[in-house]
């Protein structure tokens, strides 16, 4: 008894020693390893991640440019394609209006002729010969006016017309740009009708012949008058028509002047276009 009772107390003073002396249990060196691993392979996949996201975002960068690249030059064809089919309508026209005033001069210079005729055979009822003379001459510097006052009016409906043309292909270059220009395709359209209307009573004036009605040698001075009065009357129709005319060309310009830079939109020719594409 004495001896199992000495054995137990052996024990018990040896089991601390060894527990003591029992090493410490260490991290494993493969594990480690391991997990150094999987943060390079992580590290490497965030990597390639980035760079994957990088190459897309280039890729669809490049597609839009493209796409701009395409659109400016669809828009610079266009551009330039309507420019040479206004001009060569514009030239077209004033071809055609040139004709026609040209073609009422001649047909009036012959009706002028033949009343000139009538006019002598109504004034030989009238004895004062110096009052038939300036009958006569009244007559004649009436049409002459007319015909000069149609010349200037031409002149001045060209240039209008010349001044819109220019405010339309400013419009039409921010318009290739990417601007709305709806406004001053409207006002421009109210402009040109305008103009169509001053033309339309030019060439009809062109036309118009101015004869002198006489009634009695004592009422010579008021039939002159008469005269006079109908063709200021027909000729301050023309002034009226192209002053609107002018006015909606003013407020087409005003309208267009409302866009901010507008004067610094340019498009770039065709063949720089084609140019920039290939």
């Amino acid at each position: 008894m004495k001896y199992i009772i000495a054995l137990l107390v052996s024990l018990a003073l040896v089991s601390p020693v060894f527990a003591q002396n029992t090493p410490t249990k260490q991290p494993n060196a493969g594990a480690k390893g391991i997990l150094e691993n999987l943060k390079e392979k992580v590290k490497e996949v965030k990597t390639g991640a980035k760079e994957e996201v990088k190459d897309t975002r280039n890729e669809i960068k490049n597609e839009v440019n493209k796409i701009k690249t395409q659109t400016s030059a669809g828009s610079v064809k266009q551009f330039n394609e309507k420019r040479a089919e206004a001009q060569k309508q514009f030239q077209k026209q004033q071809e055609e209006i040139k004709k026609a005033v040209e073609a009422k001069k001649a047909e009036a210079k012959k009706e002028i002729d033949k009343l000139k005729v009538k006019l002598r055979e109504k004034l030989k009822t009238v004895k004062d010969e110096a009052k038939k003379k300036i009958v006569e001459n009244v007559f004649n510097q009436l049409n002459e006016v007319k015909d000069k006052r149609v010349e200037n009016f031409k002149k001045s409906a060209d240039q209008i017309e010349e001044v819109l043309g220019r405010i339309v292909n400013r419009a039409d270059k921010a318009t290739a740009n990417g601007v709305d220009t709806s406004s001053i395709t409207a006002s421009a359209n109210n402009a040109k009708a305008a103009i169509a209307e001053a033309r339309s009573l030019i060439t009809a004036e062109a036309g118009k012949i101015y004869s002198v009605s006489i009634t009695a040698e004592a009422n010579l001075k008021s039939d002159l008058a008469k005269t006079r009065e109908t063709l200021n009357g027909d000729l301050l129709k023309i002034q009226q028509s192209l002053k609107s005319a002018r006015d909606m060309v003013h407020n087409t310009a005003v309208t267009l002047a409302k866009i901010s830079n507008i004067n610094q939109y340019e498009v770039a020719s065709s063949t720089t276009s084609e140019s920039a594409n290939q």
